[in-house]
């Protein structure tokens, strides 16, 4: 039994569209990044590459 809520709640899985994966995954990335290098930890920069799937 589901049921739909109107609200999102921090933590709370959410289902996202094929079409939006990439877009979606390569925001995470981003975000992750910008967190690793603020406390000066960009050398897991290659790992979250791999983690994510991100070939630039």
């Amino acid at each position: 039994m589901s049921r739909i809520v109107e609200e999102y709640h921090p933590g709370m899985i959410t289902l996202i569209p094929p079409e939006d994966h990439k877009k979606v995954m390569r925001e995470i990335f981003e975000e992750k990044l910008a967190l690793l290098k603020k406390f000066g930890h960009e050398d897991f920069e290659p790992q979250l590459r791999k983690k994510y799937k991100i070939d630039d």
